[in-house]
């Protein structure tokens, strides 16, 4: 005769004649009654014990779940496998991609540009540095630049501000001597824009310094914050025809330039100046339309100002 016993997981043990917690279904002594054996991870389910979330019966034990696909990973949340985000894979399960600048390589998402802040970088990524009065004059925010260029044997980004920052006057012919936009750029913006840690990354220009007037007495220094040249503003990725309009080299004022000065254009962007000056019997020197196109100004004219400058994020 089948004895049945009172208290749910015990089965009837012939050889006590007792009742005991049924181990070869998962059940265990806990007082006077019987519970699933949660260091194993079993857990109760109705009237049995069955594996806990994330796990599943494997030879007879509870083990976690895994994906088949090297580039998945388990997620409990949702009881599936999804794209390996861990390791730069996006996309749904069966169809998992590497991460924006990101290239599979052996199985592996390596990155094409430059790992920065803990994400890869390359041409036209936004990426933040240092600090401006972007939205009033009481609290600084991170400045946004555009990678313009990245080198991955280097570790170096060369940036141009997302946005104009300031409105200056280009005052004179040569643009490392004397000049109101490179001296506002390497003095007052520097000094105030970078901390000491964020001074140690950027990287002056090897081929050029900068002539200011200090106290009266003309000063060379590094040349650290600059302007785009012209035959950037022709290369990849912008049009590499000066009177073509280029969207990508239309700038926008941030909202404090905006209440500060009021030379705009009507598309809300502003005429912004690049360093590179010539002359044709008048000095000029190149700036950036409202459309987008590359044209001569004369000297004295005042522009949108766009940082560049150039950081070594790794070795």
């Amino acid at each position: 005769m089948q004895i049945t016993c009172p208290i749910l997981g015990q089965k009837y043990n012939n050889t006590t004649e007792s009742c005991e917690c049924d181990g070869s279904k998962h059940w265990i002594e806990d007082g006077s009654v019987c519970k699933c054996d949660e260091n194993n991870h079993w857990v109760k389910s109705g009237s049995v014990c069955t594996c806990e979330r994330g796990y599943s019966l494997q030879s007879g034990q509870c083990k976690p779940k895994t994906c088949s696909n090297a580039n998945e990973k388990y997620d409990i949340n949702t009881d599936r496998c999804v794209c390996d985000s861990d390791k730069h894979w996006t996309g749904s399960s069966g169809h998992c991609v590497c991460e924006d600048n990101m290239e599979a390589q052996n199985g592996v998402c390596e990155c094409k540009g430059v790992v920065y802040n803990g994400k890869c970088v390359a041409v036209g990524s936004i990426v933040t540095f240092g600090s401006f009065y972007i939205n009033n004059s009481a609290v600084k925010n991170p400045i946004e630049w555009i990678v313009s260029y990245a080198d991955k044997s280097t570790g170096t980004l060369f940036l141009l501000s997302k946005y104009v920052l300031e409105m200056k006057e280009f005052n004179n012919s040569t643009w490392s001597f004397h000049n109101t936009i490179s001296t506002w750029l390497n003095t007052a913006f520097y000094e105030e824009s970078f901390t000491d840690e964020e001074k140690a990354l950027i990287r002056p220009d090897e081929n050029e310094q900068i002539t200011i007037v200090d106290s009266g007495n003309y000063k060379i220094i590094p040349q650290y914050v600059s302007l785009p040249t012209v035959s950037m503003m022709l290369s990849e990725p912008f049009d590499s025809r000066d009177t073509v309009a280029d969207p990508q080299r239309i700038a926008y004022p941030t909202p404090f330039c905006t209440q500060k000065h009021s030379v705009f254009c009507s598309n809300g962007g502003i005429i912004w100046s690049t360093k590179t000056t010539g002359s044709n019997g008048l000095d000029y020197v190149w700036g950036i339309t409202c459309k987008g196109e590359l044209q001569k100004y004369t000297i004295n004219s005042w522009f949108g100002v766009r940082p560049t400058l150039i950081i070594q994020v790794s070795e």
